[in-house]
């Protein structure tokens, strides 16, 4: 019985025992299965992905290559998502393999630089969320960089100026000067008035806290400044600045300016076939761009554009063929070389006071300018300024009743396709248009947000809504005309008044 009992014992203990190492090998098992299928997991995930990111590379090549043939041909795109059949290695997706699905965006951030952003996405199975790979890149146009003499934005400025809102840096407090011009490019701002002394050079920080500061002036001439543009000469490393003379004589004049505290007057001259004594003589307007001086009078007797060769930019000489008679003052100007049938053009973009032209194209690829486009904005305000991005032209006008603000595609505009891409309404006029690299900046006169950041989306504006696109706003009165300038990952804005302090401004977004 005590044998018996003994070996029930040991039967039944033998039984437990194999049922725990059964159970045992059970879970052992599952866990070796689960581990296996772990790492197959990402080990396909791991395979998948290194296909994914070259797919990127391949999509980002693909768009540089454009980019090197016609860089303005690389089009604004917002978030493109299409599935990846173009490529040779996504056949399968077709037959139900494994498939992966492209998010493009090419957005501008002037007409030197754009910003890439390809994302690749899969998903290995529905058990699994979907994962992706994210590959960003900058493309920038040497050429365009070249022509503009330096002053271009080749990368966005720092933080979001749509979501932060601007603040108040550093700011200088003059008295009346009537500030009339600004022009920033690398670390210095200049600044032209209708009073002495009637150009200043400002060393500038990227510090926002710390003001520009004064580190030279001159009045050489005696005469009131309407405008600057200022290059730089990468064959010489030197800094010219060209300057439009309130004079009837003399409209242009130019400085050396490579030694900023010590300014070099080098010469002036007079605009070919302009009346002295007919209406509005004097210089108001001055583009450089591309071995080119693009120089404008206000509606005056005679023509009121005239081109300049700066191929030795000491020494512009006026090559314009033939009188080109605008018959309207140009408030602002914009040039830019296209491509067209394979070919290089250049095309002058010109925002105006006029009953009929507001906005004006004109092909200036040879000496004597030809009409392209001209075209009527509803109402009767004046166009004051422009400003081209990419393939969007903007355009500002004074207050109206109807919009203020528009925008066109400026690849339609020089084949004569005159559309209208989408219209604000900005409550006030729009004295000023520029870039943060992501968000269009508008300088207006509208009290209390005269400093605003709009979106760049076109479908957020409207027509009958006051500052549906707006983002943002800051308060900076007084703005002047063509009165704001990005430098130093910063804005920089000047005010103008006859009797009231006037503002060198830094605005910032922490």
């Amino acid at each position: 019985m005590k044998g018996l009992f003994t070996k029930n014992i040991i039967v039944g203990f033998s039984t437990i025992e194999l049922l725990i190492a059964f159970a045992l090998l059970s879970v052992i098992m599952v866990g070796a299965v689960g581990s296996i299928m772990s790492a197959q997991y990402w080990f396909i995930t791991a395979q998948i992905s290194n296909e994914a990111i070259n797919k990127s590379k391949i999509i980002i090549g693909n768009i540089q290559a454009v980019g090197t043939e016609n860089f303005q041909q690389v089009s604004t795109i917002t978030s493109e998502v299409s599935k990846d059949e173009g490529l040779l290695s996504d056949k399968s997706c077709i037959d139900g393999g494994q498939c992966y699905f492209v998010d493009k965006t090419v957005t501008d951030i002037s007409s030197c630089a754009k910003e890439v952003t390809v994302s690749v996405s899969w998903k290995i199975s529905e058990r699994y969320p979907s994962s992706s790979v994210t590959t960003r890149s900058y493309l920038s146009n040497n050429n365009e960089i070249l022509s503009a003499g330096g002053d271009c934005l080749v990368e966005a400025l720092h933080n979001d100026w749509g979501e932060v809102l601007p603040q108040l840096g550093g700011q200088i407090i003059l008295p009346p000067q009537q500030i009339t011009g600004v022009d920033v490019l690398g670390e210095y701002m200049y600044v032209t008035s209708m009073q002495s002394p009637f150009l200043r050079i400002f060393k500038l920080s990227d510090n926002p806290d710390h003001a520009p500061v004064l580190v030279s002036s001159s009045s050489v001439q005696g005469i009131r400044i309407n405008d600057i543009d200022v290059i730089r000469d990468y064959l010489t490393g030197r800094m010219y600045a060209y300057l439009m003379q309130h004079s009837s004589t003399s409209q242009l004049i130019v400085y050396d300016v490579t030694d900023s505290t010590s300014p070099e007057f080098l010469a002036e001259y007079p605009l070919l076939n302009v009346a002295s004594a007919g209406s509005f003589p004097q210089g108001w307007r001055v583009v450089a761009y591309g071995n080119q001086l693009f120089v404008v009078t206000r509606e005056t007797t005679g023509p009121e554009l005239h081109i300049f060769s700066i191929m030795d930019p000491r020494l512009p000489l006026e090559i314009t063929t033939a009188p080109i008679n605008l018959n309207r003052t140009v408030n602002d100007m914009v040039i830019r070389d296209e491509i067209v049938n394979g070919l290089k053009r250049r095309f002058l973009y010109l925002a105006a006071s006029s009953d009929l032209k507001e906005v004006g194209v004109y092909d200036v690829t040879d000496t004597v300018p030809v009409e392209i486009a001209a075209i009527n904005l509803n109402g009767n305000a004046d166009a004051v300024s422009i400003y081209l991005n990419g393939s969007i032209l903007y355009v500002g006008r004074r207050n109206s009743t109807t919009p203020e603000l528009y925008a066109f595609n400026s690849q339609k505009l020089i084949a004569n396709e005159l559309q209208v891409l989408a219209t604000g309404e900005v409550g006030g006029e729009v004295l000023a248009l520029t870039s943060t690299g992501r968000e269009l900046v508008v300088g207006t006169g509208k009290n209390g947000s005269e400093f605003q950041i709009w979106n760049n989306d076109l479908q957020t504006w409207n027509s009958l809504v006051v500052n549906a696109g707006q983002l943002s706003s800051f308060s900076s009165p007084r703005i002047a005309p063509l009165g704001i300038d990005i430098g130093m990952n910063n804005m920089f804005v000047v005010s103008q008044s006859q009797t009231l302090s006037e503002n060198i401004s830094v605005l910032y977004t922490p």
